[in-house]
């Protein structure tokens, strides 16, 4: 796939022609002409009486966003997206690439288990989870995560883990 699309070209494709070469791109890593086609079939979609703005559409065009630096916009661009379509997995799956861009794992893990709760079978979602892990739970559960008490358990548990027999 080339990395320039033609301005003429963003002018008179079609939206849902755009958003299929937007997310082509992406998949293929070009973030900025990915972002440009997005944006493009996103801002137009906006504007057209009776038409909506798709949350998949929207929440990859702000990880592209988030893939350019831009995490702050990313955020709250994804976030539109949510609101546009609350039980959208594909928007909850893309707020959680924006958060690992962005080393909030936390967050991350929030939107994932959002995402999850929406589509438990959602092969990428499960993928990602997969890739991402599982925190263990507190050694002392009656002692919040962050305690010092339970991080200095929780080092030395995973040490002991990591440590051959």
């Amino acid at each position: 796939m080339r990395d320039e699309i033609p301005e003429k070209e963003l002018q008179e494709l079609p939206e849902p022609e755009l958003i299929r070469r937007g997310t082509t791109a992406w998949k293929l890593g070009n973030i900025d002409a990915a972002a440009k086609m997005l944006f493009a079939a996103c801002d137009r979609l906006s504007h057209q009486e009776g038409k909506r703005v798709p949350a998949a559409a929207l929440s990859l065009y702000a990880v592209c966003l988030a893939r350019q630096g831009k995490l702050k916009e990313a955020v709250e661009t994804c976030r539109k997206a949510i609101s546009l379509e609350p039980y959208s997995a594909e928007a909850q799956l893309n707020m959680t690439r924006i958060y690992i861009v962005g080393n909030s794992r936390k967050k991350a893990v929030e939107a994932l288990d959002k995402g999850l709760t929406l589509a438990p079978h959602h092969r990428e979602l499960l993928a990602l989870r997969h890739e991402m892990g599982s925190r263990d739970a507190p050694v002392l559960s009656f002692l919040s995560r962050d305690n010092p008490v339970n991080i200095a358990l929780g080092k030395a548990r995973t040490a002991l883990k990591k440590k051959p027999v």
